[in-house]
């Protein structure tokens, strides 16, 4: 998941987080399931495995 500057096309963060070996192993999709949902200065995704994410907006 990233972030784009709307004015400029600049990426402002991003988040990637690998597959545990488990889920390698196991041959199970791994990565984000749902578009985000920005709320409170927080960006909440849920991920393929259930896992949900809170991710700070600010730098």
């Amino acid at each position: 998941m990233l972030a784009l500057d709307r004015a400029s096309g600049a990426l402002r963060w991003i988040y990637q987080d690998a597959p545990s070996a488990e889920l390698v192993e196991a041959k199970k999709g791994w990565g984000f399931g749902a578009s985000p949902v920005v709320s409170d200065g927080l960006v909440y995704a849920a991920d393929l495995n259930g896992k949900v994410y809170a991710i700070d907006l600010k730098p």
